[in-house]
């Protein structure tokens, strides 16, 4: 275990995509100006195009507050006269910034970050800079228990990495691998069953969704693309992310969030990282536990014992069936 800290003149610029969610937006941009480093990060924003004339007067209102941020070292803002949706936006927003930096922190305009968090992202993502079985660094985590574990650990590894507040490396990333064809030649029998299998109940529905364009997922195809090259996502063992786009206005989440995290509280700045990366099992089972059936339907059941759960429900009754 090495105790590791950043030079603080090497950060890696923080990417942040918006589209029409001004309140959200506001949230996590008030949350990331409270970080520790924020006024030494370079912040680069992708603001996405209309889908429809309903969308224009909301995203002109999220365009007109981006445009007067302040407490970065600098802010540059690209705002699409089209709409590419989050796929495209994500993967050509992300491949761009990446021809340029070595590195990157990706956030979209729903998630909260504890002021430590672009502490444990820097620090992480110079560390296993050079090693090829990391592909990627989260700052988001589920509550994987084991205190002990916690409490001695500052991350674990496992083969599915997440989407709400991560980094990589630009040799880390290509954007030809999110290509359908690239994709799919790896989608025999065998490799979906394994995807499955080390990567959660869920996830192999979602990339066959993808695949077949009724979701707009990058997400899922980096998914894919760690298991297919055997590559780790890095976490924290107490999260520095939490997500607040569920509900109504969210595009891609409607429905209930039953991942449930530890929020990091204590804001260290100090972390431990290991030099060897493999997965623990036990923790590795109970992160995965997360996106089994049987966890979702508990979760629901246990809505029904508290205040507005019955609400939550019939508001995910009716997006998903009704």
């Amino acid at each position: 275990m090495i105790n590791y800290l950043i030079m603080q003149n090497n950060l890696a610029p923080i990417c942040l995509f918006v589209y029409n969610r001004i309140e959200e937006t506001k949230l996590t941009i008030k949350a990331l100006q409270a970080n520790f480093l924020a006024n030494e990060s370079d912040l680069i924003i992708f603001s996405d195009g209309c889908k429809g004339k309903n969308d224009a007067d909301s995203i002109n209102k999220v365009r007109s507050f981006v445009r007067n941020i302040k407490g970065f070292k600098s802010v540059k803002i690209f705002e699409s006269s089209e709409n590419k949706g989050l796929a495209k936006s994500v993967i050509d927003g992300v491949s761009l910034v990446l021809e340029k930096f070595e590195t990157i922190i990706v956030l979209e305009d729903d998630l909260i970050t504890t002021p430590n968090f672009l502490d444990f992202m820097n620090q992480a993502l110079s560390f296993y800079k050079d090693n090829e079985e990391v592909y990627s660094v989260n700052g988001f985590t589920l509550d994987i228990g084991c205190e002990e574990f916690v409490r001695l650990n500052d991350v674990f590894f496992h083969n599915r990495t997440y989407s709400w507040g991560w980094g990589t490396w630009s040799d880390k990333w290509c954007g030809d691998d999110f290509i359908n064809q690239n994709i799919r030649k790896y989608m025999d029998d065998r490799n979906l069953s394994l995807f499955k299998k080390n990567c959660g109940e869920d996830i192999l529905r979602m990339l066959i969704d993808c695949m077949s364009g009724a979701n707009d997922s990058w997400y899922v195809k980096w998914g894919f693309i760690h298991f297919i090259k055997n590559k780790l996502a890095v976490y924290p063992t107490l999260s520095k992310v939490r997500n607040i786009g569920y509900g109504d206005s969210a595009t891609h989440c409607k429905t209930i969030n039953v991942l449930e995290i530890k929020y990091d509280t204590q804001y260290s700045k100090d972390f431990t990282f290991p030099v060897k990366t493999k997965i623990n099992h036990r923790i590795s089972k109970n992160f995965l536990s997360f996106f089994t059936f049987k966890h979702k339907l508990l979760f629901r059941f246990r809505l029904i014992f508290k205040s507005e759960g019955l609400n939550l429900l019939w508001k995910d009754i009716q997006y998903k069936y009704l």
